[in-house]
């Protein structure tokens, strides 16, 4: 009987190695598979990243904005590109098919701005401009103009030029003259205590040289309102010596040069033909080689100063130079959406100046502009007031000199640092709190990477507010202090399965970036735990690491950059 029991035992024994031996085999072999899938769709991704790389690299070093990273909305880069191409005389005609991704599109940032208070009511001229021009603006989008509109409109009958802000009467003038705007193109007037409000800053705003385009402003509201101007001859004369005095200074820009050319519109002014010519030059002179402008003439090509400059020229009957130029540059400023993207390449991103890098060295590629980035890198380094900066912009700092291999002023930042990790630490923990305690942390790993000697403080982690992305952050920054256990794991994965499988859903790469970090812990019993295939973590992360590896090399959009660091970055820790 003994023997017997000894054998069966000994035989269940070596049945279960048997089997862990197969299940170890065919674990590793999945795995295999899933990692050389992995390296198939991300090397299949090279060409894409090199044409969006293409794209951002700025000619004085670094990298620029992404087209959709660059703004929210569209309705603000439409309108000027759009009516740049008007006045260059170029036929931009539009397919039925792209009006209606154009007027879906514009109804979108019309029901975002309707859901915060921190819009301007320029961009309620943005939306409906486009939509009037397009021809698709229905009657239940006008009456939600309407409304919107009517929340920026005062007490007195003026109106406010932001939502959140209380605005002066030059201000005023400004916004009302735009909901005036606005108003035209849909056909409604301005009620009787609005132009009341009209005729009583006939008294009150006089003509002096700081406020020459609010008066003028001021007098086209006057007309816009059927109300008397003010046009003698002592006020033309008047502006006309502020014109030429403005024209001969210095810091002269394309708003300055606009609001001469309404002011000239507006009291039929002649301009002396020396000062013409230096308006006109000193746009002619100021122009990018991809043939726009720069609103200050201090850098690239905006939406705002290519309209103003090419408007200006127009208006002085100036011939727009390299206008061919100017024409494809514009064009390529096109959506596939709908409407038009920003020039998103004039904004320098320190965080694509450093994830550019990254990529060029995951992918063993030659970063051809890393001479002039890390000149540019030196020279901000002395300019850079790094405690002004908030703690995600602080990481991005540290992060990218560490990438170029530059020095890190260490004993200022660590000082600056210890003050950061001393103040969030004992500060209330909402998720602005925690999540700069985990770049604060971070970027602390840096610099504890590059100088080993280094001690900090603790951090207090017991009074984190009890939400989702607060508690991401807190996983995280146990996992960055290797004081991560199961159970916070367990915990987190049990209490917010619903909103991990969301985020998956969504495609929220920096939550998988920022959860990834708990594989950093070095517990090997948690690291046993993370590994194993019952892990919703595990599961989660490695399911939307292949998905969006996958969408991204099916996706006939332009590749985006942020999205494809971030999954090799959470790629990376997982494994």
């Amino acid at each position: 009987m003994k023997r017997s029991v000894i054998k069966v035992t000994l035989t269940a024994f070596i049945f279960l190695l048997c089997f862990l031996l197969f299940y170890n085999f065919y674990y590793q072999k999945e795995a295999e598979s899933y990692h050389k899938a992995q390296e198939s769709d991300i090397n299949q991704l090279k060409d894409k990243l090199l044409l969006s790389l293409g794209k951002m690299d700025l000619p004085h070093g670094g990298y620029g904005l992404q087209a959709f990273d660059s703004t929210t909305f569209k309705s603000y880069s439409t309108y000027f590109l759009w009516n740049t191409l008007d006045l260059v005389k170029t036929d931009y005609s539009m397919s039925e098919k792209d009006k209606l991704l154009l007027k879906n599109q514009m109804e979108d940032e019309l029901e975002a701005l309707m859901s915060t208070n921190d819009s301007l009511i320029h961009d309620i001229f943005y939306i409906t401009h486009t939509l009037t021009k397009i021809n698709k603006l229905d009657e239940i989008t006008k009456n939600k103009i309407i409304l919107q509109l009517q929340k920026f409109k005062q007490p007195d009958g003026s109106y406010k030029l932001k939502l959140n802000i209380e605005s002066d009467i030059n201000d005023s003038i400004v916004a009302t003259k735009v909901a005036g705007d606005i108003n035209k193109l849909i056909s409604v007037e301005f009620d009787s205590q609005t132009i009341h409000w009209i005729n009583e800053i006939r008294k009150t705003v006089l003509l002096s040289n700081d406020n020459k385009r609010i008066f003028t402003l001021k007098n086209r509201l006057l007309k816009d309102a059927g109300l008397t101007v003010e046009e003698n001859e002592e006020t033309k004369k008047s502006l006309k010596d502020q014109i030429s005095k403005n024209i001969s200074e210095v810091n002269i820009n394309l708003l300055d040069l606009n609001s001469i050319v309404e002011i000239i519109e507006n009291f039929d002014i002649s301009l002396k033909k020396e000062d013409l010519q230096k308006c006109s030059e000193l746009i002619i002179n100021n122009q990018n080689p991809d043939g726009g402008w720069s609103t200050f003439f201090d850098g690239h090509s905006d939406d705002q100063g290519t309209y103003l400059a090419v408007k200006t020229l127009n208006f002085f009957n100036v011939d727009i130079p390299n206008k061919e130029v100017l024409t494809e540059t514009l064009l390529e400023q096109r959506s596939s959406s709908g409407g038009f993207l920003s020039f998103y390449k004039s904004d320098f991103s320190l965080e694509n100046t450093y994830i550019a890098n990254e990529l060029f060295k995951f992918y063993n590629l030659s970063n051809k502009n890393k001479k002039q980035t890390i000149s540019l890198l030196e020279q901000m380094e002395t300019r850079i007031e790094f405690d002004k900066l908030d703690a995600t912009d602080k990481y991005k700092y540290i992060a990218t000199l560490d990438s170029y291999n530059l020095k890190i002023n260490t004993q200022e930042i660590i000082k600056i640092l210890k003050s950061d990790l001393a103040f969030y630490s004992n500060s209330h923990k909402n998720i602005n709190d925690i999540s700069s305690l985990f770049f604060t942390i971070k970027s602390i790993n840096i610099i504890e990477n590059n100088n080993k000697n280094l001690k900090f403080d603790k951090v207090n982690l017991s009074d984190v507010e009890n939400t989702f992305h607060a508690n991401l952050y807190k996983i995280a920054i146990l996992a960055l202090l290797d004081d991560l256990s199961i159970s916070n794991v367990t915990h987190f994965e049990e209490k917010y399965r619903v909103e991990i499988q969301t985020s998956l859903e969504k495609e929220d790469y920096l939550f998988f970036w920022v959860l990834s970090h708990i594989y950093l812990t070095n517990s090997p019993e948690l690291k046993n735990y993370l590994g194993n295939s019952n892990s919703t973590i595990h599961t989660i992360l490695n399911k939307a690491v292949k998905m969006m590896l996958e969408n991204m090399k099916i996706s006939n959009s332009e590749l985006n950059v942020h999205k494809l660091f971030y999954i090799l970055k959470t790629m990376d820790y997982i494994r």
